[in-house]
């Protein structure tokens, strides 16, 4: 068993550990959970004001889309507010091809069906 604190991480995927959407759900402390589901969805709304389109550069899907998606599905997962402008930028994510063969490939549910709406902020 690992002592507490320490990572077993490879040394390539470190950084990780150490980002708050990470830690946030290993961690026993009520406050330091609250203190980084802040930090994470302070950081939500910021690339929400920043979306314009359907994309977050130009209009055009790219691997920064398929990162916000899958942060998107994870804070979901844990319950995390995240801004309603969202929903049009799921949806969009959800109707490429590709998405939607992983999608069924995981069998897994759009994001929409897996978990309650986001909440608006």
């Amino acid at each position: 068993m690992d002592e507490p604190g320490t990572c077993r991480c490879s040394r390539s995927s470190r950084p990780k550990c150490r980002s708050p959407s990470f830690r946030s759900s290993f961690l026993e402390d009520e406050a330091e959970q609250s203190r980084l589901r802040e930090i994470l969805s302070q950081r939500f709304r910021w690339v929400a004001s920043r979306l314009e389109g359907d994309f977050l550069f130009d209009g055009r899907f790219t691997g920064a889309d398929a990162f916000l998606y899958v942060m998107l599905r994870w804070g979901a997962m844990v319950g995390l507010e995240t801004p309603g402008i969202f929903e049009a930028f799921v949806e969009a994510v959800e109707s490429r091809g590709a998405v939607k063969a992983v999608l069924a490939a995981e069998e897994l549910q759009p994001l929409y069906a897996a978990a309650s709406p986001l909440p608006a902020t």
